[in-house]
């Protein structure tokens, strides 16, 4: 495993000074705001009506403007199970590489979140790549428990493979329960025989929905983000209602958790977290067990960040520096396939 602690790069005294000021603000922001208004409301209110509202804020708060150089369109992927079709969007750079894609599976617990409130992600990966980056709105939780989003990330990857980008140059990216399903995705098509996509870029993954080590990982360093508790609840509402599909998705793992050395017959992984983050030490984990099995696969553990600190790039330089890394790799992934053919 290449583990790696950032920032590498050296910075003057006053520089890393303001900057870990930045993201201690941000961290202690959160920890007395989002972190107990998700625990309250997590346990009380309907998460259909946070769904609704969380979407309403993505409209009516402007994020990040699209940068000049970027285009969106919209798409509709036909022929998914139990679905009319399924939502998408495409960010497209100004001249992007042809022939590549990268496959952006969105966070949000299962149960939140959509192309749409994730363009901070998408955008800046696609300006760093120069890759189209195309999100699928997958069907979420708990109307549509496991294995829909996944049947949904996996509809979207044959759709890309429809429109003529061949698998080993499709690189497959996603945050928390997105990396989640990027990794299952990626499994999934190890232990069917098929292509393995370019590479696979992992943005503070939560890997394990039982949330075991959380716990003594909160303990440890209190997540600015989300508790133990309130990980749990969202978990469940994905995973527990659908024990047999995730087990037979995963061989040998009951918890639903990815497999751990069949995971990934498959070009170099990019696993990037933040150093305050409950979840980094299963990060470390998986990353150490892939290593073990004798797979690439980078950890990058950015000190003082939280949990996907990568959408916060236009306000935190280390953020813009984890999206350029991140956008590095997924360009070079894509061009070694070119190479090859």
């Amino acid at each position: 495993m290449a583990a790696v602690v950032f920032p590498a790069v050296p910075l003057r005294p006053l520089r890393r000074a303001a900057e870990a000021g930045q993201a201690f603000a941000l961290a202690e922001l959160l920890r007395w705001t989002w972190r107990p208004t998700v625990d309250v409301l997590g346990g009380r209110v309907d998460v259909r009506l946070l769904r609704l509202a969380l979407e309403a804020g993505t409209r009516l708060v402007p994020g990040a403007p699209l940068q000049p150089s970027l285009t969106r369109r919209p798409e509709l992927i036909t022929g998914v199970d139990g679905n009319d079709g399924l939502s998408a969007e495409w960010t497209i750079p100004r001249q992007p590489v042809e022939g590549a894609a990268v496959l952006y599976l969105h966070g949000g617990a299962f149960a939140f979140g959509s192309a749409r409130t994730h363009r901070t992600l998408t955008g800046a990966l696609a300006a760093e790549s120069d890759l189209r980056v195309l999100a699928p709105s997958y069907r979420l939780a708990p109307e549509h428990p496991s294995p829909a989003a996944l049947e949904d990330a996996q509809a979207a990857f044959r759709f890309l493979e429809a429109t003529g980008i061949p698998a080993d140059r499709i690189v497959v990216a996603g945050d928390s329960a997105g990396a989640y399903l990027a990794t299952l995705l990626v499994a999934q098509r190890c232990e069917a025989g098929l292509p393995a996509p370019a590479g696979v870029v992992l943005f503070s993954p939560w890997l394990e929905l039982g949330c075991a080590a959380l716990s003594d990982a909160d303990h440890r360093c209190r997540d600015p983000f989300v508790s133990p508790n309130a990980a749990k609840r969202l978990g469940r509402l994905y995973a527990d209602a659908a024990a047999g599909p995730l087990a037979e998705l995963c061989p040998g793992r009951s918890d639903g958790s990815p497999p751990d050395s069949t995971a990934a017959r498959v070009a170099p992984y990019l696993i990037q977290v933040g150093g305050l983050e409950s979840l980094a030490p299963g990060a470390r984990e998986f990353s150490r067990k892939l290593t073990s099995a004798g797979f690439d696969c980078t950890l990058e553990t950015w000190p003082g960040q939280i949990h996907v600190f990568q959408a916060m790039h236009p306000w935190l330089p280390a953020a813009r520096r984890a999206m350029r890394r991140a956008g590095q790799f997924a360009r070079e992934r894509a061009l070694v396939a070119e190479g090859r053919d």
